[in-house]
């Protein structure tokens, strides 16, 4: 036997003397699929490669009581493995058929009707007849015991028409190659073609539909044309080609699809690693990334501020900010644009509490439209740890919504919670858990029992009715006819539903204070 062999750049070739060219398999009946990926969109597969030595194929599709209608592209390649019905008419509700047309070299044809599959929640199920009843929406089935997503009609009981299964998973990248002779070009019929993995010299795992429900063979016949063709994952894959009395490998063939997963490798024990360049880093901390969009020219533009993605050693453990850099060593931050707003979202390392905080970038008066030049002044605005949990509002107060539980509540008034889950005026002094009314959702400003939504200060600052003269800071509680009044000793914070913001107030009268709600 003679054998050479020839190494071309990414091509490896041999040829033998004594072997024969590939012989093209007889036409043998092809497994063809039909299912419905979409309101109207119909996926049609040939999952095995029986069709290899034919000319073409095409496809029919019948709708129920109709006349068969050529589907676009009317000449397929005997290599194709799936085409898509999407476009070409189809009516959400409406019963077809599909019939594959092969015909050979001598023009004679042969024709196979599509078995009828749900591939809903990624379970491939066979369904009788073959007819398709297209579905206009996903959903699951209702019956008992029903968990699946269903095709409707076609599960036999004919219940709920209107239902098709979702596919569910990733769309897979779809590679066309030719088996072609190297030094003439001339096309390498009904090859064997074997697709490996570069990385691990494994086959790869091959469908014959972008979203790989149903499997293709691995090694696979190309066609008489020379033509194959699969769907992968994205990656990296080492080709060899048998075309009897020629064989040669294609090496690191990269397969991608953007809409397809793609997986970041790193090392043995992490997916992907970022780090700096310099030993030490302090400015962003080791892992840093950063989004900036330097060459917008729309009204979002952030300019010189930036987002990043950040770990380090200082108190920001994990952060993603905005407008925001971290030093890692002195904990500093510092403004990208001064400006403008900051905020952060951060794990903190000390007290191992998700916090965020936000610097508004007003000036050292709110107010002031002269900018002077500052460092960052964050304030915490969520914290949610082992150690405490509090949310808060640096300019406005927070609220919750609550339902009148009697009429005549108004803005400034104090009230608590009731057994029944609405909201009265304390009745009590030192009532437990009082709360700052923000505003009655009323065009009268005043509240009907049962039906009024009332809004509860939680948090930032709100103005209350105060009875008595409060100084700045004086813890507040509630009176027994709904207002509240300064209460100096008072250190129990059940019943402090805040503290005075300004100072004033006369004996025995009703006063409009500002207070911070605890």
């Amino acid at each position: 036997m003679l054998r050479r062999r020839l190494v071309l750049t990414g091509l490896a070739v041999s040829v033998v003397g004594a072997r024969a060219w590939a012989v093209c398999p007889a036409l043998q009946p092809p497994t063809f699929y039909a299912y419905q990926s979409d309101a109207a969109t119909v996926e049609l597969v040939v999952v095995n490669t029986t069709l290899a030595g034919i000319d073409h194929w095409s496809v029919s599709r019948t709708e129920t009581g109709g006349s068969p209608v050529l589907l676009f592209p009317n000449r397929l390649s005997p290599s194709t493995t799936s085409i898509t019905d999407q476009g070409q008419g189809l009516q959400a509700g409406h019963s077809y058929s599909y019939t594959l047309t092969a015909t050979d070299v001598n023009s004679m044809q042969t024709s196979y009707t599509a078995a009828a599959h749900d591939v809903g929640n990624r379970v491939d199920h066979s369904l009788n007849p073959s007819t398709i009843t297209l579905g206009t929406a996903f959903g699951f089935d209702p019956r008992p015991g029903g968990t699946r997503l269903f095709w409707g009609t076609s599960r036999n009981d004919g219940t709920f028409p209107t239902i098709f299964p979702s596919i569910i998973g990733p769309l897979f990248p779809k590679y066309i190659g030719s088996a072609r002779h190297p030094a003439t070009n001339a096309a390498l019929a009904c090859a064997t073609v074997t697709v490996n993995d570069s990385t691990t010299g494994q086959p790869a795992t091959l469908w014959a539909d972008r979203y790989g429900n149903f499997p293709h063979p691995n090694p696979m016949t190309a066609d008489r044309h020379g033509t194959f063709e699969f769907y992968t994952w994205n990656g990296t894959y080492d080709l060899s080609i048998n075309g009897g009395t020629v064989q040669y490998s294609l090496t690191s063939v990269t397969i991608f699809d953007a809409r397809s997963p793609d997986v970041a490798h790193g090392d043995a024990t992490s997916a992907m690693t970022l780090v700096t360049s310099a030993d030490q880093a302090t400015a962003d901390g080791n892992i840093h990334l950063k989004i900036t969009r330097p060459n917008s020219t729309d009204g979002n533009d952030a300019g010189d501020a930036a987002y990043r993605l950040l770990a380090n050693e200082s108190t920001s453990a994990w952060a993603v900010t905005y407008n925001l850099g971290v030093d890692e060593q002195t904990n500093a931050v510092n403004f990208d644009a001064d400006r403008r707003a900051a905020f952060f979202f951060r794990v903190n390392a000390a007290s191992r509490a998700m916090e965020f905080g936000i610097d508004p970038a007003y000036a050292t008066t709110d107010g002031d439209i002269n900018w002077i030049s500052r460092s960052p002044l964050l304030e915490t605005l969520l914290h949610v740890g082992p150690d405490r949990a509090h949310f808060k509002s640096l300019l406005a107060p927070v609220g919750v919504q609550a339902t009148a539980g009697q009429n005549g509540i108004a803005s400034g008034n104090v009230v608590a919670f009731q057994p029944d889950g609405t909201v009265a005026l304390t009745t009590t002094t030192r009532q437990l858990h009082p709360y700052a009314v923000l505003g009655v959702d009323e065009a009268s400003g005043s509240s009907v029992a049962g039906s009024s939504r009332v809004f509860l200060s939680v948090g930032g600052r709100s103005n209350v009715w105060v009875r008595g003269v409060a100084n700045v800071n004086d813890p507040l509680t509630a009176t027994s006819d709904g207002y509240a009044q300064p209460a100096s000793a008072e250190t129990d914070a059940r019943y402090i539903l805040g503290y005075a913001a300004a100072s004033g107030g006369v004996s025995n009268t009703l006063v409009l204070l500002p207070v911070r709600t605890r």
